[in-house]
């Protein structure tokens, strides 16, 4: 089994440790990073025995996916920067720069070739804690590596005309490039799925408090 444990667990000494090992990465910062299911770090540092800092996003999986369904994530992301890296091979360097092509992040290897790692759980340390008790009968923890792409969240950004728009044809970019993706675990039932978007609003619409009289009504 992996371990699936909905609370912070890892330490960021456990993390640093864990990249120099399997990444040859030699952190110079970590920040935890706001997450809904996975942990997540933002690791500045050198690679190997590069002296050019490069920045990643280290993820430690909490939620219960099988290492198959981490690896359509990883997929879905090779996919994309496939497709993408062949339209910007047909532009020029101003269009490039611009932009105007989807960008996503990418998995990372690890020194074994490996683009999920395993994270013992003996690693994590803990005792006699609660945490402890839930990860009883838990062996690891599955962690992977992607790339960081620097901007601005776009819940933080001034939404322009031009900005919505362009996110529209990036949203449909992406569209094009994944009708001819197939994985063995894409098809998953998970409530953030938009086909689920009536099914999950009926469940969880008792939840939401009425804001004016009448306002939200189960159907």
């Amino acid at each position: 089994k992996y371990c699936c444990v909905m609370s912070a667990q890892v330490s960021v000494d456990v993390a640093v440790q864990f990249l120099a090992e399997y990444y040859d990465i030699k952190a110079s910062f970590v920040e935890l990073l706001p997450s809904y299911d996975d942990q997540n770090f933002l690791i500045t540092g050198v690679q190997g025995g590069s002296n050019v800092h490069e920045k990643w996003v280290m993820k430690i999986s909490c939620r219960g996916d099988s290492e198959g369904e981490i690896d359509l994530e990883n997929k879905a992301m090779e996919h994309i920067e496939t497709k993408a890296r062949e339209i910007r091979s047909r532009l020029d360097e101003d269009l490039c720069s611009r932009n105007v092509v989807v960008r996503t992040p990418c998995p990372v290897k690890s020194k074994d070739c490996k683009f999920i790692t395993r994270m013992d759980a003996k690693r994590l340390g803990y005792a006699s804690n609660e945490i402890a008790k839930e990860m009883v009968g838990f062996k690891f923890l599955m962690v992977r590596l992607v790339t960081y792409i620097e901007g601005e969240v776009m819940a933080k950004s001034h939404q322009t005309q031009e900005l919505l728009v362009d996110l529209g044809r990036k949203l449909g970019m992406m569209d094009r490039f994944f009708f001819d993706f197939k994985h063995k675990h894409a098809k998953r039932d998970i409530k953030w799925d938009l086909m689920n978007a009536e099914r999950e609003i009926k469940k969880n619409l008792s939840f939401v408090q009425s804001l004016e009289n009448g306002a939200y009504k189960t159907p």
